[in-house]
C-alpha cells in the first residue's frame, strides 16, 4: 500500500513556497528486466520529484528542504532559462529537468542516468514508447560514462553491467548487450560471491537475444 503526505515547502532556488508530496510508504511486487516497479497500491514514482511553479527548480522531493549554495544556484540558473512553468509538467518531463540539472551541478554520471531510467520508466506509465526509447538510450549511455569513470564498486557494478546490457536489448542494439551479458555470466559464474538472481536474469537476458535471433532468420 502507498501512502502519501503533503505538505508546503519553501524553494532552495527561489525561496517562494511549493506544495510537495512526500511518499510515507510503498511496497513493490514484481519488477520488469530493467528493474521498473510495479507497486502494490498506486505508484509513487510520479510525485517522487517536484518542479516548482514559479521558477522551474526540480528536485527529489526529499531534497526540498536542502538549501543551495550561491554557486550551485548559479549553475542551475543556466539550465532553468528553458524550463517553462506556465503549463503542468508530466513526470517523465520532471524526471528529464533532473537529470539536466545533475549534469549541471556535476553530479556522477550514474546519478544523472538514473534519472533518465525513470524519466523512461513514467513515459512508459504515459504510453510514450519514442519518448521511452530516447530515455532508455541517455540512461544506458551515462550508465556506460559511469562504468568507464569507475564510479561504482562491487555488486552495484555488476548490477549496472547488467542493466546495460539490458538497456541495449530494449534499444535495439543486441550485439552490445549479448557482450556485455556473456563477459558478466562468465565473471558470475567464477564467483565465489555470484547473486543468484543477477546470474538468472543474465541468462534470461541472453535467450531473449538467442530467440530474436532465430526468429529474425526466420523472417
Amino acid at each position: 500500500m502507498t501512502t502519501i503526505n503533503e505538505r508546503e515547502v519553501i524553494c532552495p532556488f527561489c525561496g517562494k513556497p511549493v506544495s510537495i508530496v512526500e511518499v510515507m510508504s510503498f511496497s513493490i511486487g514484481e519488477k520488469d528486466s530493467d528493474f521498473f516497479p510495479h507497486y502494490l497500491g498506486a505508484n509513487p514514482l510520479p510525485v517522487l520529484v517536484e518542479t516548482c511553479p514559479n521558477c522551474g527548480y526540480t528536485a527529489f522531493t526529499s531534497d526540498f528542504d536542502k538549501p543551495l549554495t550561491d554557486r550551485e544556484k548559479e549553475k542551475i540558473a543556466k539550465t532553468l532559462h528553458s524550463v517553462k512553468t506556465e503549463k503542468e509538467l508530466l513526470p517523465s518531463e520532471k524526471y528529464r529537468i533532473l537529470a539536466l540539472i545533475k549534469i549541471a551541478l556535476g553530479e556522477n554520471a550514474v546519478a544523472v542516468a538514473d534519472c533518465y531510467l525513470k524519466a523512461a520508466w513514467c513515459e512508459r506509465l504515459e504510453n510514450n514508447n519514442e519518448a521511452e526509447t530516447r530515455a532508455l538510450k541517455k540512461a544506458l549511455s551515462y550508465f556506460e560514462l559511469g562504468l568507464k569513470a569507475n564510479e561504482v564498486k562491487g555488486n552495484e557494478e555488476l548490477v549496472i553491467r547488467y542493466l546495460v546490457g539490458e538497456l541495449a536489448r530494449r534499444t535495439n542494439d543486441a550485439e552490445k548487450a549479448q557482450k556485455f551479458w556473456e563477459l558478466l555470466r562468465e565473471e558470475l559464474t567464477i564467483s565465489e560471491k555470484t547473486d543468484n538472481w543477477l546470474l538468472q536474469w543474465v541468462n534470461e537476458g541472453l535467450e531473449k537475444i538467442k530467440k530474436q535471433k532465430e526468429n529474425d532468420e526466420l523472417l
